[in-house]
Order: C-alpha cells, then sequence, then structure tokens
C-alpha cells in the first residue's frame, strides 16, 4: 500500500487495487494477519468490481474493518477497471486520486 505525508504528523493511507485482505469465506471477514486499529491511518480506498483476481471483497472487507475500529475511511468502487486498474489509472490519476482523498478525509 502506498503511504503519503501531507505533514510530518500526518499519514494517508491510499489503498489501489488492494489485495489478500479478505479472509475468503462468504463473510466480509479480514485476513487476521491484517491489523486494523485506532492507530491505524485514515485510508482511502479504490476498486474496479470486475478485477478478476483482487475481488472487490477485498476492499469491502478492509473498509468494514476500518469502520469498526473508527477509523476515517472513504471507499471508491468503479464498475469497470479490470485487474489492477490498468484501464483507470495512469499515473497522473493516482496523483488526482492522492489529492481527492486528502481532501476528503480531513473533512471528516
Amino acid at each position: 500500500m502506498r503511504q503519503t505525508k501531507k505533514a510530518a504528523a500526518r499519514i494517508l493511507r491510499i489503498a489501489v487495487y488492494p489485495g489478500l485482505l479478505w479472509k475468503g469465506d462468504k463473510k466480509l471477514w479480514l485476513n487476521p494477519t491484517i491489523p486494523v486499529t485506532i492507530d491505524t491511518p485514515p485510508t482511502f480506498l479504490l476498486e474496479a468490481e470486475n478485477d478478476p483476481v483482487d475481488e472487490v471483497y477485498h476492499a469491502l472487507a478492509y473498509y468494514m474493518a476500518l469502520k469498526e475500529a473508527k477509523v476515517p475511511a472513504e471507499l471508491h468502487l468503479y464498475a469497470e477497471g479490470g485487474y489492477g486498474g490498468k484501464t483507470l489509472l495512469s499515473e497522473q490519476a493516482l496523483g488526482l486520486i492522492e489529492d481527492a482523498a486528502l481532501i476528503a478525509l480531513e473533512s471528516k
């Protein structure tokens, strides 16, 4: 996961097409090896629903765990985008996502 610093004391986690977060069963349980606590940085998640490798459930499980821990989080799902966002993302788009995430999470 890519982390960005706005100021020395402020860290934001941006998870773009996250994987290995979902336990893999029918419930949205987070992988137990992924710790989520109140100290987890505010997180911006982005995922495409048609990613055939990292299903949308990874982002959903992580988002639910963040909310349960009262960590500020935003989840953005796109219907199309494919694996790793190859049809959705460019370096320029990632920069815009980073800026939007900072603005969105600071307003919470």
